[in-house]
């Protein structure tokens, strides 16, 4: 939404722009992706005590299709698939479609930030638990910016949504909904012992 900007700053008021890298590259594809790759290792990456983080090896349970059909109950049997077939992963990995939908994709009632209760019972926290047991961690995805008509933010916060279609965006720029938002979002992973964090946005448009 950058080209549609048209605003004024009052005395100290302040604006940070995108940030975006300018590259050049000979070859294909794949050339592009590794010279990109090796600007980020080279300077983008952080270094904890100076040094690069360890590659880490994640393990999930289906494909796009099947994402809307997470529960307890499969999340376990595919952990134990790993472990019998000695794949050394250290993170499980719940992808998109863990909260409640309405039966068709993992898209349909983004916006309600909780465990699926039909799905996952005891919550994320039990297979969070299994995944602990097993000497791993655990991943949870969450794109907090898409909120789809019909999800708990669409109903009872539209105020905190901008657009006016059926897929909105949430405002992060509203104090209020942002606080609510950082809150809701650290108590699930405190609560459902979730130990890293997996941001998307898969939308390249305005609603």
């Amino acid at each position: 939404g950058q080209e549609c900007t048209h605003l004024k700053l009052q005395p100290g008021e302040e604006i940070r722009t995108p940030l975006m890298v300018l590259q050049f590259w000979k070859g294909n594809r794949t050339d592009s992706q590794n010279t990109w790759r090796r600007w980020m290792v080279a300077h983008g990456m952080p270094r904890p005590g100076g040094k690069l983080p360890e590659p880490i090896l994640a393990g999930i349970s289906s494909g796009d299709a099947d994402l809307a059909y997470q529960s307890e109950e499969n999340q376990k049997i595919f952990l134990d698939g790993y472990q019998k077939r000695e794949i050394p992963i250290q993170y499980w990995w719940i992808d998109a479609g863990w909260y409640p939908n309405k039966g068709n994709t993992w898209q349909d009632l983004l916006g309600t930030w909780y465990a699926d209760p039909k799905r996952f019972p005891q919550g994320l926290r039990a297979v969070s638990d299994s995944v602990h047991q097993r000497g791993m961690k655990m991943i949870v995805w969450f794109e907090p910016e898409r909120v789809a008509k019909g999800s708990w933010l669409f109903e009872n916060h539209p105020e905190w949504l901008l657009g006016d279609g059926d897929s909105r965006f949430f405002n992060h720029g509203n104090p209020l909904a942002n606080t609510w938002l950082t809150n809701h979002i650290d108590n699930i992973l405190t609560q459902e012992g979730i130990d890293l964090y997996r941001q998307d946005f898969a939308v390249f448009a305005r609603p």
